[in-house]
């Protein structure tokens, strides 16, 4: 069952990409020089990042960080799209914040990429038309909001775990803070509604 998901998604990723650079909107992902020999780290400075001279990016760094840029850059389009639609006051400022935060993301990760002269093109908000008319319900729409924010927390994680720069260690915990206390808000929202269902769980055996 899980091959066949995968299957479907991978199928569905490949005509989308077909998709984005037959309309020329498709951000292709930063290209490096191969390394023609191989070099063992002899310095402790590769751990740096604090103070003086940072180090310049690693391939698997870059990799992360702008797979992270576009992924908030996403967020926002579809925070930005999703408050326009919503009638729900409340709802539509958790969703300009989380457009907010995805942005103020994208831009910090953007600053580091271009401290190393390294290119990565920035989509525009184009995509967005005028309607207000909600193509989802709130609860759906909350939902989405949830599950992409998920899907960061995540991604920080991954970019985290594979980073060798102290500095860009801190930045995606502060990315893993932030965005926690944001889908904590978007919860509590769903529960005060009455839209969250309650998850399978392990029986209480200690009552």
């Amino acid at each position: 069952m899980f091959k066949k998901f995968i299957d479907d998604v991978s199928d569905s990723y490949n005509k989308v990409v077909n998709c984005m650079q037959d309309k020329g909107i498709y951000i292709r992902m930063p290209s490096m020089n191969y390394p023609s020999d191989v070099d063992f780290i002899n310095k402790e400075s590769i751990l740096t990042g604090w103070f003086g001279r940072k180090r310049p990016l690693l391939a698997m760094e870059v990799t992360h960080l702008a797979l992270n840029a576009i992924q908030n850059n996403m967020g926002k389009v579809i925070c930005t799209g999703f408050s326009q639609v919503t009638q729900d006051r409340e709802i539509q400022n958790f969703l300009l914040r989380g457009k907010q935060l995805c942005k103020q993301i994208s831009t910090t990760i953007y600053d580091i990429l271009e401290e190393n002269d390294v290119p990565l093109g920035m989509s525009s908000d184009q995509s967005l038309t005028k309607s207000t008319v909600a193509p989802f319900s709130e609860q759906f729409m909350l939902y989405v909001i949830g599950i992409l924010s998920g899907l960061g927390i995540a991604g920080y994680g991954a970019g985290l775990s594979t980073t060798m720069r102290r500095d860009i260690s801190a930045m995606y915990a502060s990315f893993i803070t932030k965005t926690g206390a944001f889908v904590e808000d978007g919860l509590n929202l769903m529960i005060e509604r009455e839209w969250m269902e309650q998850p399978p769980k392990i029986a209480d055996r200690k009552g």
